[in-house]
């Protein structure tokens, strides 16, 4: 319970008290966007704020994000104002005839309180976290829907845990709050059926490691971690897979990064961009950065 709690807190931290003072106020009437990614300018490898004002607003938070296998549905997580007791949901556009649709909330959200969503890369699997403090019988933690003709299933209970990623070949990657030794684990789809949840070797540490965001093809995976070798309380960190199936080093990812926390990052379906969360805005980069930190005598 005592760590469940820690992550609700660090929820609340960063979808309650932070904000960026250079984001644009929303406009009165939607705009027309057209195209990829909401008709957005692609970003080099100096972060940008994604869709400002239009997506990430000055008058709200705005956090963790997910696109479609397709690109033409992007959810995100929203927290109206800036109080941490504020109501905080998931948030969807989608593209139709390549124009985007004015975000809403989405229709599966339901009472509780709903963010980081995250779709799983062959678009088959939603996986979403959902919060009730209230309700000592609800159960908190990653709920899933599976894509249907229609849309998505009705979500589901699925496992007790916060910001889960999958890979192509059905493994999963989420942070553990079942567990007080446990941060980062992984549990392996094998014969249709998940074994038992496992430390990440290799990237467990001393430190509070989070919100794995996991390669589609598994070969690294970026995490947000609070240790003492940056400025800022949360950073991005990058490890890479070895050949034989283990960890190698951890590489600081988010330092030459804009200011403030950097947290709950994710990757475009087409692998080009890297999303991630900072100051109450959306942040994307050309995912190039994501090996440019290896040094290069490695």
């Amino acid at each position: 319970m005592k760590k469940i709690l820690m992550f609700i807190m660090l929820c609340c931290l960063m979808f309650g008290n932070l904000y960026s003072q250079d984001s644009t106020r929303v406009a009165d009437k939607f705009p027309e966007l057209t195209g990829p990614y909401l008709g957005q300018t692609p970003p080099g490898r100096i972060p940008q704020i994604f869709a400002p004002g239009i997506i990430s607003t000055k008058e709200n938070i705005e956090g963790s994000c997910t696109f479609s296998k397709e690109g033409n549905e992007f959810y995100f997580t929203k927290t109206e104002g800036h109080n941490p007791a504020g109501r905080t949901y998931i948030m969807v556009t989608k593209m139709t005839d390549s124009t985007w649709t004015e975000p809403v909330i989405a229709p599966f959200c339901g009472d509780e309180t709903s963010f980081e969503p995250n779709i799983a890369p062959d678009g088959k699997k939603f996986y979403f976290n959902r919060f009730d403090m209230s309700d000592k019988d609800f159960k908190n933690g990653i709920w899933v829907m599976d894509r249907t003709d229609e849309g998505w299933s009705k979500p589901e209970f699925f496992i007790e845990g916060m910001l889960l990623t999958a890979t192509l070949n059905g493994n999963i990657y989420y942070t553990d709050i079942a567990n007080p030794d446990r941060d980062i684990v992984c549990a392996e789809f094998v014969n249709g059926k998940y074994d038992s949840a496992k430390v990440v070797v290799g990237l467990d540490s001393e430190y509070l490691d989070a919100h794995p965001c996991i390669a589609p093809d598994e070969s690294f995976m970026i995490f947000d971690s609070r240790r003492p070798d940056n400025n800022a309380p949360w950073e991005l960190y990058v490890s890479f897979r070895n050949d034989n199936g283990t960890w190698g080093k951890t590489y600081e990812l988010s330092r030459n990064f804009n200011e403030g926390y950097k947290m709950t990052a994710s990757i475009s379906p087409d692998g080009k961009y890297l999303f991630y969360y900072s100051n109450g805005n959306i942040y994307w980069v050309d995912a190039s950065v994501i090996k440019k930190v290896v040094p290069k005598e490695k």
